[in-house]
């Protein structure tokens, strides 16, 4: 990320920043089949980065269910209308919106709710020693209490 803007963090919660598509494939994975033939030379992408509300689910079968909240859609629609105005500002001709996608996952067996301070699970001899322990996604921004829209990532 070679620029991050902090400006609507605490008050909408979310930051703007550069994203990179990684050309060929990352658009395509980005933008579906309309992306893959984007010139890479002659696209800009801006992203915006939310720490999501706690949602979703791991099943048994290790299928998950990870839902888009209300709260969620609404600082992302939020954080896409002002990247739009800044494209624009900026004499972008042609606009398009990515897929939603995730990173810095977290929070799926939380300490305190699937796994003790010692990391073990109700099944004994059973421990989980990874990011899923952690009781939020990491990344920033990184906490669902600073302003009036604060949550995604």
């Amino acid at each position: 990320m070679t620029f991050v803007d902090l400006e609507f963090h605490k008050s909408k919660g979310f930051l703007l920043s550069t994203a990179s598509s990684n050309g060929g494939l990352g658009k395509y994975v980005s933008y579906g089949l309309k992306g893959f033939f984007l010139p890479d030379k002659r696209t800009l992408a801006i992203m915006t980065k939310i720490v999501e509300e706690p949602a979703g689910r791991v099943y048994p079968d290790g299928s998950i269910s990870k839902p888009i909240t209300v709260q969620d859609r609404s600082r992302l629609n939020a954080g896409s209308a002002i990247s739009k105005e800044i494209m624009k500002k900026a004499g972008a001709k042609k606009f398009g919106v990515s897929y939603i996608s995730g990173a810095h996952p977290g929070g799926t067996a939380a300490i305190g709710e699937i796994v003790d301070k010692d990391l073990q699970t109700k099944i004994s001899g059973l421990f989980i020693a990874d990011g899923s322990v952690l009781p939020v996604a990491q990344g920033f921004p990184n906490t669902h209490d600073s302003g009036s829209g604060q949550a995604s990532g």
